[in-house]
């Protein structure tokens, strides 16, 4: 995994785990410390601290193995933006659940702040990296990045990460290689059932369980989840069988419960995954699986 990237952004709190070391100490840092992790928000969650003072998250496939996490790096959707005096509050939701996102500025960052509030609003998905932290026994992550997706393939490339990471390299079978040693692997690495494998592993990062159509499909939830419904469910009916829901029908459904930029991301959302798709122009949409 490679180091975390860093731009101008971020002092308050998250520049006091490092403030009192010295250089020679930072050059000394273990290779576990200096790690990126990606992880979905159910896995972030799920992390416990140690006496350490450390974040931990137990693999899934290993009950003796624990993952540090010392900087983690996630997608999602913002749902919400609260500003402070010293910092701005973003809650993303990633599908797998939601989860606080604290950006701290200082005096010298607030003009790079203010230009980077059209990018970092409701709507919008991001990459957040940052390192968990806990605040009256609630978590969330204090980000020293946030940046915008604008190629929503970087989605599904988060999704292989995060299940790389997890698995990591099985152990290569000693001797000649047979159908019997790799159905006797765990369902993780490969062995047994593929849909038993899929569900293995969609529990794990939080797609829930099921076969392997339902944890490809897990991702969609929040507003996604009602826009697929919403157009889903429109489609069927005779007024919107030919050319289904306008954006406007479906931004209108689901006024009391999201906003406009909400619904416009979670449609490229789901046209991006294939789920749904666009019928006599760019503004009419169908749901794949809407017989």
């Amino acid at each position: 995994m490679s180091s975390p990237p860093h731009e101008p952004l971020g002092g308050g709190e998250g520049g006091a785990a490092a403030a009192g070391e010295s250089p020679a100490k930072k050059l000394r840092a273990s290779p576990e410390k200096q790690s990126l992790v990606p992880l979905t928000v159910f896995q972030i969650l799920s992390a416990r601290l140690a006496p350490d003072e450390t974040f931990r998250l137990q693999n899934a496939f290993d009950a003796s193995r624990e993952i540090a996490l010392h900087h983690i790096t996630f997608v999602g959707m913002i749902m919400e933006v609260v500003e402070a005096t010293t910092n701005v509050s973003y809650m993303v939701d990633d599908g797998t659940g939601r989860i606080e996102v604290k950006v701290f500025v200082s005096n010298q960052e607030q003009g790079y702040l203010e230009r980077k509030k059209h990018e970092w609003r409701e709507g919008v998905y991001v990459r957040v990296y940052g390192q968990l932290r806990t605040w009256m026994e609630r978590s969330h992550v204090m980000a020293f990045r946030v940046q915008r997706i604008t190629d929503f393939n970087e989605i599904t490339y988060h999704g292989l990460s995060v299940i790389h990471s997890l698995l990591g390299k099985p152990p290569a079978p000693a001797g000649p290689a047979s159908a019997a040693a790799a159905a006797a692997m765990p369902p993780a690495y490969g062995g047994g059932a593929p849909a038993a494998a899929a569900a293995s592993v969609a529990a794990a990062v939080g797609y829930g369980g099921g076969a392997a159509a339902e944890a490809a499909a897990a991702p969609v939830g929040g507003v996604t989840h009602a826009v697929l419904n919403v157009i889903t469910t429109m489609g069927r009916t005779p007024a919107y069988a030919r050319a289904g829901p306008s954006r406007r029908d479906i931004i209108a459904s689901l006024s009391r419960d999201y906003s406009p930029d909400a619904v416009n991301g979670a449609i490229q959302m789901l046209l991006s995954d294939g789920l749904v798709y666009g019928t006599t122009d760019e503004d009419h949409f169908k749901a794949v699986d809407s017989t």
